[in-house]
């Protein structure tokens, strides 16, 4: 089977963007290493991987005959610029090249959605936008490393939805008139769903995100120790020196993802309505999948550091980053009885989609 012209057939009557083939054109740099980066990857799983010429900040897997993960070129395009406002701030000030200049939030910024901030849909351009610590070698290294984890997460966030057959486990729960033979999974728009629909499409976003990051963590510290002795390792040391310290770096950056992908708008609508769980919700389940998982081997009181470290780590970053003033309440946001409530039902519905299915 041709799998780029089997893709391409699904994506044009999906009415879905088309696959970006040439890179010359793109300016973030990055963009060609970490898309064939991600293509091994995803091989190794029995899939591909896409990115698509569209300039929203979006990303889904797909299931059937062939299965695939796309990414839409603005995903990486925002990735990259948030890890490029990380580099350019006085985050981590104990790398060299870090901001000096006094930290005064903006007022009105503050008010504004992070996507917003970050302009959703331009292009990142590497020369104009590492003006001024793009020669900075630990700041280089800080950019490096953050996209390398926002990146790697994304992926394997899709991943997670493959391994767990939420294609197939959507297809037997549905008509098969209305999902085809190939299932597009992590919904593209910001869909209202009925109560029963909100609660299995959050149980499949949860499980993806705790798949996701235990493969970001088991790859990247893994990748850590085999390049222990690189001069973009060494640069870094400072950050990453032990297995607590990694976990709460790796904690840190996916926090930041998921307040740049917070839809603020999520608290004006019933939580079962939600195509997707409110950002808040799916970074405190990953703080308590550390608690209960422990990953590297590390005890129960360093997973309780490394979660409190991060949290408050993250916050901070994002306000040097983005100019904006401190939210330490932004988590806590759903930690209601509401939120409490709807949690359990997730939980309850969570064994309906883990593990691959037999076939048959």
């Amino acid at each position: 089977m041709d799998f780029p012209s089997y893709i391409s057939s699904f994506l044009l009557s999906e009415r879905q963007p088309q696959i970006m083939e040439d890179f010359s054109y793109d300016r973030s740099r990055y963009l060609s290493e970490f898309a064939e980066r991600a293509r091994k990857i995803c091989r190794a799983e029995n899939s591909d991987f896409v990115i698509l010429q569209h300039g929203a900040m979006q990303a889904f897997a797909a299931q059937g005959p062939i299965n695939f993960v796309a990414m839409y070129a603005g995903m990486f395009w925002m990735l990259s610029r948030l890890a490029a406002s990380v580099a350019a701030s006085a985050a981590f000030p104990e790398l060299e090249g870090a901001l000096s200049e006094p930290h005064t939030p903006d007022p009105e910024r503050s008010l504004r959605a992070p996507l917003e901030l970050l302009n959703e849909a331009t292009p990142f351009d590497w020369n104009m936008e590492s003006v001024g610590w793009g020669t900075e070698p630990e700041r280089v290294a800080l950019f490096y490393f953050t996209l390398d984890i926002l990146f790697k997460f994304v992926v394997f966030h899709e991943i997670g939805h493959l391994h767990n057959d939420h294609g197939r486990r959507r297809g037997a729960v549905c008509n098969p008139a209305e999902v085809g033979e190939i299932i597009a999974i992590d919904e593209l728009g910001p869909l209202l769903l009925d109560d029963n629909q909100g609660v299995q499409s959050h149980a499949r976003e949860i499980i993806a995100d705790c798949t996701g990051l235990e493969m970001t963590i088991r790859t990247f510290s893994g990748e850590w120790e085999l390049n222990k002795d690189s001069e973009l390792n060494e640069f870094f040391r400072k950050v990453i020196y032990d297995k607590i310290s990694l976990i709460k770096f790796i904690l840190t950056i996916i926090n930041l993802y998921f307040r740049l992908s917070d839809r603020r708008s999520w608290n004006d609508k019933p939580l079962t309505s939600l195509s997707h769980p409110p950002a808040p919700m799916r970074m405190n389940v990953l703080y308590a999948y550390i608690v209960e998982n422990r990953p590297l081997g590390i005890d129960a009181t360093d997973a309780i550091s490394a979660n409190q470290g991060a949290l408050e780590q993250a916050d901070n970053i994002m306000s040097l980053a983005l100019n904006i003033f401190r939210a330490p309440d932004w988590a806590q946001r759903v930690r209601t009885p509401e939120w409490y409530a709807h949690y359990r039902l997730i939980h309850e519905e969570s064994k309906n989609w883990t593990g691959p299915l037999e076939h048959k």
